[in-house]
């Protein structure tokens, strides 16, 4: 009879092979668990910086937002949007607190935290973000610093330029100007001239331009030609300037709906509708230039004077010894009436969505164009931005 006889090292076999196994279940958790923690580093960081590259998107449109509030003037003109009464003693970081060295702490821009630093909502809700900008003048002559921070619960990024306000150019307007199909009606004396002047009554240094102007029609001339055939041949000589009498001629379109709103913009004053009489609303011979806003019809008398830019929401008449130094933009009809031998507007008279600009003058006023003038109203626009230097803080 047959025995069998098993391996007397069978039991150390099976032992070092099942070490083995858990040996290499370890190794494998192990190796499970630093992938995994390597895709969520990865993926964490990706996050990260797709979220820092959405947040410097959103910075520059900060930028372009508060260039867009200089440039036009609105929601204050200054550039600062949530920072409006942040000042450096608020620069305390993101804790609010002195002395604690964190993050946004004296760096000498609002960072979120801040007093006085209220950001802005923007792009999609579910990623929290918001927006803030500053400006800052600087020590060169129109020149500004703007810094627009975006930021969310996990990051923040900080854009900067640097703009230079280009000066806005003077459109091609003439003593008078008027949007097509407006009616002229001519009596009395009254002179539109459009040779340079100064407001003393001296030449000025500029070219002639037409003593009334107005769009270039379809075919070219036919808007001209059509405001010539209104007046009589007795006035021509009262409408003087450039290419003989009658001077009235076409030149680029001006968009006088959208001067006035950006004139009104930079308000120095509003009044309302009515009668006035022997006001003073700014005083050329005191570099006192401002824009005053009238909200509906007004008639100016007496020995009223003015400086800068009138705009009227309404009719405008013009009597006595009135003047004015600058432009005049009416989004209405215009007459001017009685008047000794005063010139009523020194610059350009702007008539936009009028159906008659009416001359009925008893004396002998006069609208005289002015190079010089026009370019003191159009000063209290500020200039485009430009950008002249573009960084990521």
């Amino acid at each position: 009879m047959k025995r069998y006889i098993g391996n007397r090292y069978g039991g150390s076999e099976r032992g070092a092979i099942l070490f083995l196994c858990i040996l290499l279940v370890v190794l494998l958790g192990a190796l499970a668990l630093s992938f995994s923690a390597l895709v969520q580093k990865n993926s964490g960081q990706g996050r990260f910086f797709n979220n820092l590259g959405a947040l410097r998107r959103y910075a520059e449109t900060g930028l372009s937002l508060a260039i867009h509030e200089i440039g036009y003037g609105v929601n204050g003109g200054d550039g600062n949007i949530g920072t409006e009464l942040w000042v450096a003693a608020n620069d305390l970081g993101r804790d609010g607190l002195a002395g604690t060295s964190d993050e946004g702490e004296g760096n000498g821009i609002p960072t979120p935290g801040e007093p006085n630093v209220a950001g802005s909502p923007i792009g999609p809700t579910i990623m929290g973000m918001s927006l803030c900008v500053h400006a800052w003048p600087t020590e060169w002559p129109n020149v500004t610093r703007l810094v627009s921070t975006a930021f969310n619960g996990e990051s923040i990024a900080n854009v900067e330029v640097y703009t230079h306000e280009v000066p806005r150019p003077v459109p091609d307007l003439a003593a008078a100007y008027v949007d097509p199909g407006t009616q002229i009606k001519f009596g009395g004396n009254l002179t539109i001239d459009g040779n340079d002047y100064m407001p003393d009554g001296t030449a000025g240094t500029g070219p002639a331009v037409y003593g009334i102007s107005t769009a270039i029609g379809d075919p070219a001339g036919s808007n001209a030609l059509d405001l010539i055939a209104q007046v009589e041949k007795k006035y021509y000589d009262q409408v003087l300037g450039k290419a003989g009498v009658p001077s009235i001629g076409e030149v680029t379109a001006v968009d006088a709906n959208a001067l006035f709103d950006e004139f009104k913009a930079r308000k120095s004053q509003e009044v309302a509708s009515g009668n006035y009489t022997d006001i003073k609303w700014g005083d050329w011979t005191k570099d006192d230039f401002q824009v005053t806003y009238a909200s509906g019809d007004v008639t100016l008398g007496g020995t009223a004077t003015g400086a800068g830019v009138l705009l009227v929401d309404g009719n405008l008449t013009l009597t006595g010894g009135t003047n004015w130094v600058g432009v005049v933009i009416v989004r209405g009809d215009v007459k001017l009436s009685g008047g000794g031998n005063e010139v009523q507007v020194y610059g350009s008279l702007v008539a936009s969505n009028a159906n008659e600009l009416s001359f009925r003058a008893t004396g002998d006023p006069q609208l005289k164009y002015s190079s010089w003038a026009l370019a003191q109203a159009f000063r209290l626009l500020r200039g485009r931005p430009e950008v002249v230097c573009w960084d990521y803080l």
